[in-house]
């Protein structure tokens, strides 16, 4: 029994001789010559089905219109991308400087003893001002976020200064 056997670009042949050892080899030449022929068949055979390269047609030419055409998209992604760097950089700041206005504000009532008859409305206006607080340090921290995002997808960290 014949076997001719393909690994990649390599051809193995393999037979069994007459004590029933099985025989593997790369050459052609040391194969038996009782055994060459068969697979002299083979291989033409195998020649014969080989599929022809595909050709590959090259790629169109790039035009100069299409080149204007990726730089103007590359330049409006940047413009929207600053834009919204600077919106989001100007929110941080907002959300600070009403944080710290908070802040100030409860820091008044919690210090101030002479509201003791507007306790109510004191602890009232104490959790409202928490609240605020808080939702302010989200919109601050999600904006930071999705800026430390945009950096980390490959924007300039120079459009995100000043935070």
């Amino acid at each position: 029994m014949y076997f001719l056997l393909f690994l990649a670009s390599t051809v193995l042949f393999k037979w069994t001789d007459a004590k029933g050892q099985v025989h593997i080899t790369d050459r052609l030449t040391e194969v038996p010559a009782k055994h060459r022929a068969a697979f002299a068949k083979q291989l033409e055979e195998r020649e014969k089905k080989k599929d022809k390269p595909v050709e590959v047609a090259p790629p169109p030419p790039v035009s100069q219109n299409d080149a204007y055409a990726k730089y103007q998209r590359q330049k409006t992604f940047e413009k929207e991308t600053k834009a919204k760097t600077e919106k989001m950089r100007d929110r941080i700041g907002e959300a600070r400087v009403t944080v710290s206005k908070l802040e100030e504000e409860y820091g008044t009532l919690a210090a101030n003893p002479v509201l003791n008859a507007a306790q109510p409305i004191r602890k009232e206006r104490m959790a409202e001002l928490e609240k605020q607080i808080a939702e302010e340090n989200d919109v601050a921290t999600k904006n930071l976020e999705e800026l430390h995002q945009m950096i980390k997808s490959g924007i300039p960290e120079d459009w995100v200064t000043g935070l």
